[in-house]
């Protein structure tokens, strides 16, 4: 018999180890690596305009979808000809394995989530199964994954910046001051591959799994530089799994380190918002509460906004430090509920095979038609089968799991005002005072949300009345329609990027 091909191998580009290889211009992008959905943003000083010039980074446009997409859909998908697909290009591949036994993967953030402190990412307990990897001899991690998606979002986002910066070149090419333009040159694309980043995470309730995760993430996106350097170029064609079992390995041993100096800073989403949100005050003093939704976590936290009484424009932000919290519970919540409901009035069986696949189908599509329920307020769908089905968004409201669900995010909600402290919570419950409620996120829209801005809230018999405020900076309308559009999804990264963030209220005067 013939002898065995040779293993596949990779050649590491390491290029981003190279000493100095960083920017220093001032340039800084956020990441947000969502459980649905990523994005990224970024931030350029103009000297001669003494400001911050806001790029925005269309990353699923950079990928192939149309004009003016944001977000990046945080999927993967491997095929059985043992190729990895990314991103919105997986969400196509994988609509023609519509099989129980063969699904995406969804959701992969929350693995940092709901997995323990003591988790091992890269051990034997996080080994993919063959519903996710069907490529029996390549075994695959869900450090594996995680690495590799991160490196994708990464190369994306880091493209995105490269076509911006060579777009603000030529906006100001007619300014009059030369060195201006020539910091813009000079910010080429390998500028935008070595600019210094910070990246979002939610507010784990579990301080030990806060204390894992954040290392964690910050450990794999600078690994994650290298596989971008790596692989780009090659994600849209389907990357061979072996390919990446290898470079992944070669990056976990590298004896000379990772290229960590690019991870600046590390902030909870809800905060990031904080730093953006709060432009439009009109009082001296006022309260914010951030709720931040999401599809894997919802997270809260409490500022105090104050501007100088002396000159108005001045305006500082503060954090109440108990009060920033969260509930791994969100989006994806309520994406199993309306498919439970659905299999419970089609009365599907899992252990049916062709009601398996039916299942597998409404898993693909039980998102849209979340959307579709909730905006329209009636949902009619079809099985593949040809049987037709309809509800009603206000009886599906009333169900008792639905409820629950409600109950949790309103008692979080309150939790987060109630651990805010004897002087903070004076202030607050003064007779007049609005507590201003900042939606935030993909699920932002949803009854249960919306509902924590509607009406009063009771904090120990004190009656505070709650009002939903617009969180778009005015410097944000100014942008594309597309981006402000869907502002809420794109919060955090556009506060991450702030050049003051937030900082906790430790001695408030």
């Amino acid at each position: 018999p013939p002898p065995p091909p040779p293993p596949l191998s990779v050649q590491l580009d390491l290029s981003s180890l190279q000493p100095g290889e960083v920017d220093d211009s001032g340039l800084i992008m956020c990441l947000d690596f969502g459980t649905a959905l990523s994005k990224a943003f970024a931030t350029v000083p103009l000297g001669l305009y003494r400001r911050l010039e806001s790029l925005d980074l269309a990353l699923g446009t950079k990928a192939g979808a149309a004009a003016g997409v944001y977000t990046l859909p945080s999927t993967m998908f491997i095929s059985n000809d043992g190729k990895a697909y990314f991103g919105q290009k997986a969400v196509e591949v994988s609509s023609n394995f519509v099989k129980p036994e063969h699904q995406q993967l969804n959701s992969i953030k929350s693995w940092f989530s709901l997995q323990g402190a003591t988790h091992d990412l890269d051990g034997d307990v996080g080994i993919l199964d063959s519903t996710f990897n069907p490529v029996a001899d390549c075994k695959l991690t869900q450090g594996d994954l995680l690495r590799i998606y991160l490196a994708y979002f990464t190369d994306i986002a880091e493209e995105c910046l490269a076509s911006r910066l060579e777009s603000a070149v030529k906006k100001y090419a007619d300014a009059n001051d030369e060195d201006d333009i020539k910091k813009y040159v000079e910010l080429s694309e390998i500028k935008a591959r070595r600019v210094k980043r910070r990246f979002a995470y939610p507010c784990w309730p579990d301080i030990h799994q806060e204390q894992w995760a954040v290392p964690q993430i910050r450990k794999m996106l600078a690994q994650a530089q290298i596989l971008a350097d790596t692989f780009r170029g090659k994600w849209s064609d389907g990357i061979d799994v072996k390919l990446i079992k290898d470079a992944v390995n070669q990056v976990r041993a590298l004896e000379d380190g990772i290229p960590a100096h690019l991870i600046c800073e590390h902030i909870k989403e809800p905060v990031a918002v904080g730093a953006s949100a709060f432009t439009e005050q009109e009082h001296l003093k006022e309260f914010f509460i951030v709720v931040d939704a999401g599809a894997g976590t919802t997270d809260f936290a409490l500022f105090i906004s104050t501007r100088d009484p002396k000159d108005p424009s001045i305006q500082y932000v503060h954090i109440v430090p108990n009060s920033v919290t969260g509930l791994i519970q969100a989006g994806n919540k309520m994406d199993s509920l309306l498919l439970e409901r659905i299999m419970r009035d089609r009365k599907l069986n899992s252990q049916i095979l062709e009601e398996k696949l039916e299942i597998a189908r409404l898993i693909r599509r039980i998102r849209g038609f979340k959307e579709i329920l909730f905006k329209t307020g009636k949902l009619e769908y079809t099985l593949a089968d040809g049987t037709a089905g309809k509800l009603d968004r206000d009886d599906f409201l009333e169900e008792q799991d639905v409820q629950t669900f409600a109950s949790d995010i309103r008692n979080c909600f309150i939790s987060s005002l109630n651990r805010v402290g004897d002087t903070v919570f004076a202030w607050l419950t003064v007779p007049g005072v609005f507590l201003n409620v900042v939606l935030t996120g993909g699920s932002s829209a949803l009854p249960m949300i919306k509902s924590l801005g509607d009406g009063y809230i009771t904090l120990e018999g004190h009656r505070i009345p709650c009002t939903v405020v617009d969180p778009i900076p005015e410097y944000v309308r100014r942008m594309p329609e597309s981006f402000f559009q869907i502002y809420p999804q794109l919060a955090v990264v556009v506060g991450g990027c702030a050049e003051v963030l937030p900082k906790d209220l430790w001695a408030p005067d």
